[in-house]
């Protein structure tokens, strides 16, 4: 999905991405090839709990994007 909002944006602006894993001490600065396999925790099945405490999503990259 990352990559088709990219493919979007692509030429008509500049593209700042931060990556961060988070873990069981919290969030912290990552890069895209860490956050490669990381899997979230769905609270409603219970698919991917494990005992770092995490809500959802274990990886999330923010985006800034400045139209020209």
């Amino acid at each position: 999905m990352l990559e088709k909002l990219l493919n979007i944006m692509k030429g008509k602006g500049e593209v700042t991405i931060d990556y961060f894993l988070y873990e069981k001490t919290g969030w912290k600065f990552s890069d895209r090839e860490a956050l490669k396999n990381i899997q979230s925790f769905n609270p409603h099945t219970g698919k991917g709990k494990l005992d770092d405490g995490a809500a959802h999503c274990r990886s999330i990259a923010c985006i800034e994007f400045k139209k020209r």
